[in-house]
């Protein structure tokens, strides 16, 4: 073995000294070779390609998916430059070079720009071309921020660490068929010619062992070699260069393989390569390798055939299944919860004019565009479920999702009951409140995630999480008509005070007993997975601050010592003890809950509490002085 890596020290040195030296030129094909202007005038069909799978964050997905998230990771756009977001990853894969120059990058922070040396007159966007020098200029300010924690870093060492990760992921995107582009090289006589990398790589071990024989023969003075034997040393670096590249690329793992020990994984077209796996994966290769050259020469039939023949090439495949696949490309593209949260917006515009100004008209439109929402927000969510394969809380983003459709459906179903808009308006005000702050908490990237194995179990997933998430929503409501209440008082009058108290009280009821079951639920489940039922961790301890905080209310309401106004203000207050309970743990990152702390969640969750304790005490403050104002009066 040490002799193995005195060799290759030795051949190291070599082969730099001589491709100084040598005559001999081999590199990629010039850009003018490898770009197709031609294809910019051909419509491919994208709609088999975009089915196709890949693996990407510990699942598989489909391309125009995969696509959607990458562009808008590179650019912050859905699309660029009039591309469809598979239009740009095709152009990306199989046209590197006019890849590169595509204006993709915003760099729009001032003091980075500075550093890379930027025009500030060429506008924010910025080529890779133009990147990649400016960034390896900076490797050494760089590579102590790779390991330092993301709260520890600046605005500016972020914008930056957050660029170059950027700019590595797109490099290794566009030259993940780099194996199959056209290479300028010639081999001596008796080597097969080269005219694309994997050429080179099919013919590795016997370049390697003519080297050897060539260094144990010569020397490592390149000046005495024969032209073939420079021919061949340059060759060598080259597939070098190739190897050292490719063994850090897996950024479009297109390729399923079966390991010695049985289990599947998917491989990049460079480890596939490679790796000894390329008699299985050799007959996919070889149409993706037909797909890249069709889209490179424009050949329209060429790349309908090549597609056909990856279709085929993944119907064995279990994991591949076309309609979940077409589930994700259409959730993705549409981002159904946008929609969603504007039917909310109508509902609770029209919920509220009804309460101002009660006529039929208000309150049927409201119920209208809170069904219509409440029937897009569910299907999504079912998207979801059928797409994950999973029940659909598993993160703090999903319980965003799964808790506002649990406030608006539970309003929307008293709001049916009772013939007022009473329980909608603070339904949909909720459901609204929740899904314009979901973004905020979304994981970075893709919301589709995979879960960690305690989590991925679908029976504590049905029970505990649901029934904790569904205390929520009904807490959220309860809080809602809390407010509904001190805003009649408030503005309109109080003739309406029994009806509504009676509401609240329900509703509470029922927060108590969703919020109990689930926190009972949860330490039933922390016992069979952790070997403890209760281990005081914040989650838990917030759970538990909502239940005693409801008892206390319902406690104080029932033996008189509530006034109806202190009820409800101590109602309203639950929206606090719930965000504390389901957000502030984060702030801690501590416990076996935390979903990981969450970049301006503290400020955002100050800024609420604060707002709801000056509105809730702006109408109580209104209250008595309109109680006062009676009072003299009389």
């Amino acid at each position: 073995m040490m002799k193995g890596r005195i060799l290759g020290r030795l051949f190291f040195v070599f082969i730099i000294a001589l491709c100084a030296g040598a005559s001999v030129q081999s590199s990629w094909a010039t850009d003018e070779q490898s770009a197709s202007p031609q294809t910019q005038a051909v419509h491919f069909n994208y709609g088999e390609f975009n089915l196709l799978p890949v693996m990407d964050g510990g699942r598989l997905k489909p391309l125009q998916s995969f696509a959607a998230l990458k562009l808008e990771a590179f650019s912050g756009q859905d699309t660029f430059e009039g591309m469809s977001p598979e239009e740009w990853l095709a152009l990306s894969l199989f046209d590197p070079a006019r890849a590169s120059d595509l204006k993709l990058f915003s760099v729009r922070n001032k003091n980075l720009r500075a550093q890379l040396g930027l025009d500030n007159d060429a506008g924010v966007r910025v080529s890779l071309g133009t990147l990649q020098g400016a960034i390896s200029n900076l490797e050494d300010q760089i590579k102590p921020l790779l390991d330092r924690p993301a709260k520890d870093l600046n605005a500016d060492q972020k914008a930056l660490l957050d660029l170059y990760k950027n700019v590595r992921d797109y490099t290794n995107l566009i030259h993940s068929f780099s194996v199959f582009l056209p290479l300028n090289v010639r081999l001596p006589e008796g080597f097969r010619p080269a005219e694309r990398f994997y050429d080179l790589f099919l013919q590795e071990n016997f370049i390697q062992l003519s080297l050897k024989k060539i260094i144990d023969e010569k020397g490592t003075d390149p000046s005495v070699y024969s032209e073939d034997e420079q021919r061949l040393a340059a060759a060598g670096f080259l597939l070098m260069q190739m190897r050292m590249a490719g063994e850090a690329n897996n950024a479009f793992a297109v390729l399923p393989v079966l390991r010695e020990d049985g289990q599947h994984e998917w491989l990049s077209p460079w480890h596939s390569v490679l790796g000894p796996f390329r008699d299985q994966v050799d007959e996919r290769l070889k149409a993706w390798e037909r797909l890249s050259e069709a889209y490179r020469s424009g050949d329209v039939q060429g790349w309908d055939e090549a597609l056909a023949a990856l279709k085929a090439g993944y119907a064995g495949e279990t994991a591949v299944n076309a309609q979940r696949f077409a589930a994700e490309n259409f959730y993705r593209i549409y981002k159904p919860f946008r929609w969603v949260m504007g039917l909310y917006g109508l509902s609770f515009l029209l919920a509220f004019f009804y309460a101002v100004r009660p006529q039929v008209r208000y309150l049927q439109g409201s119920i209208g565009f809170g069904v219509f929402g409440a029937a897009v927000h569910g299907l999504s969510l079912l998207g979801r479920i059928y797409i994950l394969g999973r029940p659909p809380v598993g993160t703090l983003y999903e319980s965003v999702l799964f808790v506002s459709l649990i406030s608006l459906g539970l309003g929307l179903l008293l709001s049916l009951k009772r013939r007022d808009g009473f329980g909608l308006m603070a339904g949909s005000a909720a459901a609204m409140a929740l899904l314009f702050l979901a973004p905020l908490v979304a994981p970075q990237g893709d919301d589709l995630q995979v879960l960690v194995a305690v989590l991925n179990t679908d029976f504590w997933l049905a029970t505990h999480v649901l029934c904790i998430s569904m205390g929520y929503g009904v807490c959220l409501l309860a809080a809602g008509v809390a407010h509904t209440d001190l805003f009649m008082r408030a503005f309109r009058q109080d003739s309406l005070g029994l009806r509504l108290q009676e509401l609240m009280y329900r509703i509470s009821l029922a927060a108590l007993l969703f919020t109990a079951v689930g926190t009972v639920l949860g330490g039933i489940w922390a016992d069979q997975s952790w070997g403890r039922f209760w281990g005081w961790d914040p989650k838990e301890n917030g759970a538990l601050l909502i239940v005693l905080w409801l008892i206390w209310v319902l406690h104080g309401r029932y033996s008189g010592q509530l006034t109806q106004l202190g009820f409800a203000v101590t109602l309203a207050l639950l929206n606090v003890v719930v965000a504390l309970a389901w957000f502030g743990v984060n702030l801690l990152n501590v416990g076996l809950h935390s979903y990981g702390f969450t970049s301006g969640l503290a400020l955002g969750l100050g800024i609420f509490c604060i707002a709801e304790f000056a509105v809730i005490g702006f109408m109580v403050l209104v209250i008595l002085l309109r109680k006062k104002g009676a009072a003299r009066a009389v």
